[in-house]
């Protein structure tokens, strides 16, 4: 977890007296130094389509989640127990560091936990496209958000789990 996880692993296969290809293969899609479960979840799914990502990423002194440097994409995942919290720095600071890497010739896309939970795959295809600079239109393009993500829809998951 977090940006010493890339370093401790690394710490930990020095010892070892060789690495498997098997093992480099399998450590190569890990999502190794994610902050999060939706992190990982994506950031794995990504590193399965040949995608090169880099998490907890410093640029300018701000860390993003994910880095696709191939594309200047960044990606960043906000947990909504997480950012409900945070301060009115916080929320600040979060603005100003997406404005300094768009500034600095990145493409940011930011997605919710929920985004990740209930719609996995339409985030992996959002950002692959945005990659391959695909510039068709996606199924969740085609309609404004609140019409079909289940964090709106009142019969969708996140519904259930409030009426418990």
């Amino acid at each position: 977890r977090r940006k010493e996880g890339r370093q401790l692993l690394e710490r930990h296969l020095e010892q070892l007296p060789r690495v498997s290809p098997g093992l480099a293969s399998l450590l190569g899609r890990a999502a190794v130094g994610g902050d999060s479960d939706a992190e990982r979840k994506v950031f794995r799914r990504l590193r399965e389509r040949g995608l090169v990502v880099e998490q907890n990423k410093d640029i300018g002194g701000y860390l993003f989640d994910g880095v696709i440097e191939a594309a200047q994409l960044i990606v960043e995942i906000d947990g909504y127990k997480y950012h409900s919290a945070e301060s009115r720095e916080t929320f600040i600071a979060d603005r100003w560091k997406a404005n300094y890497a768009v500034r600095h010739g990145y493409r940011v896309l930011r997605y919710s936990g929920s985004c990740v939970e209930y719609h996995l795959e339409d985030v992996v295809e959002q950002i692959a496209a945005a990659v391959n600079e695909d510039p068709e239109h996606l199924g969740t393009e085609a309609r404004q958000v609140w019409r079909w993500h289940n964090t709106f829809i009142r019969d969708g998951p996140w519904w259930a789990e409030v009426a418990q």
